[in-house]
């Protein structure tokens, strides 16, 4: 859920959490710290191979189907509620269609995905965090997740993607605005996306999400079957520009991608500490995806080795629970030979709550909550 979102913990508490996690690669591709930036591995890469000789026809007519099996076990060793350890994974299944290669209609595509989940979480469990370390971590079930198509123009420099749609799948959101009802891995909602890239070395991006993604009385979305589209529920609109330094063959900076992002609702909010009515919610955020070592520096798409991964985010402290927070860490991608696709990450995150809610829930016994 890319480090928050809609299965955040409701605590009152706060902790400075360390994170040492060891992902074990799915059947297909691997998910990223930040999975705007990996692509898809080659056909050869795929456990299942190529179904004796089907998969790569099918691929060439424009039809790719894919089942990522992904899992990934955590400790808290320290702090929190208590010391334990869990076991997490989920099931991707995505179903691709190339219009340009199906029937020559060019720059159309269409995206169906949809997820299985299991396994305990070890923030509910073990931790009490706001952040939900784990990326594995939603509500045990099966989700329909995406449903879209994208149209794209100019050698896919601009492209628009309409349907149900997640944000964090495009943009590093944390949601620390926490009472935006942002559509969050692994749910969406009716959107717009439009990319433009003006540039190898910069990009920007915008979308826009109708209603609100979660079912009436709960906090989620239990299948991401649900869908509404009311006037009271507003619209969350997100704007980002980015640059990607050091893709460049003949550059001599290693390579990165980093994000500026603001996002904003318009529906009404309640401020945290008296209850008034305030008109819309916002946040910013900051997020830099950053090589730091190589192991095959003349290749700009090997991303095999050593890179740091941060992300900074703001929101009012009058109508959120969460004032800021940041974080990152190091993480090694292919440090197993034969295992290209693999990595191992240190993580560290910390959230500061809003002075508004701390001094709202004082008074009714819930301490001070700080960070």
């Amino acid at each position: 859920m890319n480090g928050a979102g809609p299965f955040r913990s409701r605590r009152i508490t706060g902790s400075l959490i360390l994170a040492v996690v060891l992902g074990l690669t799915s059947l297909e591709v691997s998910r990223a710290v930040d999975r705007t930036r990996i692509g898809l591995p080659s056909k050869e890469d795929f456990m299942t191979g190529d179904w004796g000789g089907l998969r790569t026809p099918w691929s060439g007519l424009g039809i790719d189907l894919g089942l990522t099996y992904s899992i990934a076990g955590y400790a808290s060793v320290a702090g929190g509620r208590k010391r334990g350890a869990v076991l997490e994974g989920t099931g991707d299944f995505n179903f691709d269609l190339d219009f340009e290669k199906l029937s020559g209609w060019d720059g159309l595509r269409f995206h169906f995905s949809s997820i299985a989940a299991h396994g305990p979480g070890i923030s509910e469990r073990y931790v009490g965090d706001v952040n939900i370390i784990s990326d594995y971590d939603p509500y045990d079930s099966l989700y329909l997740h995406e449903v879209w198509l994208e149209k794209s123009w100019f050698d896919r420099k601009l492209k628009v993607r309409a349907g149900k749609i997640s944000a964090d799948m495009e943009f590093p959101i944390c949601s620390y605005a926490d009472t935006i009802p942002l559509p969050l891995y692994p749910t969406g909602a009716p959107g717009m996306r439009v990319y433009f890239e003006p540039y190898s070395t910069i990009f920007f991006q915008a979308a826009a999400y109708a209603g609100d993604p979660y079912e009436p009385g709960r906090f989620l979305n239990r299948h991401g079957t649900y869908v509404r589209i009311a006037r009271g529920d507003g619209a969350t609109l997100i704007g980002e520009a980015g640059s990607n330094i050091g893709y460049a063959a003949d550059s001599k900076i290693p390579s990165g991608t980093w994000k500026f992002g603001v996002y904003h609702s318009t529906r009404d909010y309640r401020d945290v500490f008296n209850g008034a009515r305030r008109r819309g919610n916002h946040g910013f955020y900051l997020n830099g995806d950053q090589t730091i070592w190589s192991e095959n520096p003349k290749d700009k798409n090997d991303l095999q080795g050593l890179a740091l991964y941060v992300v900074a985010e703001y929101a009012p402290p009058d109508r959120n629970s969460y004032h800021y927070g940041f974080g990152g860490g190091p993480y090694y991608t292919g440090l197993w030979p034969g295992r290209d696709a693999d990595m191992l990450y240190v993580n560290l995150l910390y959230t500061r709550f809003s002075p508004d809610y701390a001094e709202s829930v004082m008074p009714a016994g819930g301490g001070n909550p700080i960070f």
